[in-house]
């Protein structure tokens, strides 16, 4: 293995844990005030493991081989992943939930155009993408907006008496912390090829090994520094009982599911956010628009950015060698 290789696995583990300290999944649990912070965050992070090591293929091809032209090189898979790893570094110290899914596909994308001009981007493939960018939080806002409306509707109707609510909000929080687990999962098969994908046709390294290897870095940067953005989307962005919690970690899952089934790179935290506000909008709850906007506004400065920084630095290596 080259220095070039060597470089790439740390970065690459880098990327892993901090793509893990950027997490969401386990937010609507924080905010419920189920468990402890600690122990949400321990959850959250296996289930993000197990889903690197089995559904991860998909969305791993997709960004290493079906958004820009040719192959990646281990010098330039070096310089995406240093892109991404300083762009998630900064908005993690902000405590942002941004996305690393945008950031491994605008340094990507920066990489094709400043190697080989348009030509080098598979403009199809990035349409589809940037489209289900586009159309995810909405059908993220309206799933969570009309299931809170269900839910409650059915409150309201068959749930009768002090006793009545506690024992379905009992109820609600484990099946909360069962579904924040499972959006976990399919969170993780999705955001390990950001990790991943650049290396993995470089290395001579089983490729399941390879994933879960990057897993147990996102596990530990979610019990590492993961709890800060888990407070700021749990707590801060909007107020959140188990039931409406449940609301938006459904809306969440159900969509994660189908992009992890077709390859589709999606932000978790895209979805899990505006699921967050569909269901704080149907229960007429406080919403901290000033901060939703400010997280819209890193999803479109991650893309941009990254794909900028990458460029800059494929030009200055490219000086200097």
């Amino acid at each position: 293995m080259d220095f070039y290789l060597i470089l790439n696995v740390v970065f690459a583990f880098y990327v892993a844990w901090i793509i893990g300290s950027n997490n969401q999944s386990m937010a609507p649990v924080t905010g419920s005030g189920f468990r402890s912070l600690t122990v949400i965050s321990l959850a959250g992070g296996v289930s993000s493991l197990l889903g690197t090591i089995f559904i991860g293929k998909n969305v791993e091809s997709t960004i290493g081989e079906g958004i820009i032209v040719g192959k990646i090189s281990s010098v330039e898979a070096l310089i995406v992943l240093f892109s991404i790893t300083a762009w998630i570094t900064f908005a993690s110290y902000k405590g942002w939930p941004t996305s690393s899914t945008h950031s491994a596909v605008g340094a990507t994308v920066g990489l094709g155009l400043v190697t080989l001009g348009s030509g080098g981007v598979q403009w199809e493939k990035l349409t589809l993408i940037i489209s289900a960018w586009a159309l995810t939080p909405l059908i993220g806002l309206s799933a969570g907006y009309f299931l809170t409306v269900y839910i409650n509707h059915v409150l309201k109707n068959y749930v009768k008496g002090l006793g009545g609510i506690v024992k379905v909000s009992k109820l609600s929080a484990y099946a909360l912390f069962t579904l924040a687990c499972l959006t976990s999962f399919l969170s993780g098969g999705n955001d390990v090829g950001n990790a991943t994908a650049f290396i993995n046709p470089t290395i001579n390294i089983d490729a399941v090994f390879l994933r879960g290897f990057m897993g147990i870095g996102m596990l530990l940067g979610l019990i590492m520094l993961g709890r800060r953005v888990l407070f700021t989307v749990g707590v801060e962005l909007v107020e959140l009982t188990p039931i409406s919690g449940l609301a938006s970690l459904l809306s969440t899952s159900l969509v994660m599911l189908v992009a992890n089934f077709y390859g589709l790179p999606l932000s978790n935290s895209q979805i899990l956010v505006s699921s967050v506000v569909g269901t704080g909008l149907a229960n007429k709850r406080y919403i901290n628009l000033e901060k939703i906007i400010r997280i819209f506004l890193t999803w479109v400065a991650t893309f941009v950015a990254t794909a900028l920084l990458c460029s800059v630095l494929y030009l200055g290596f490219k000086h200097f060698s």
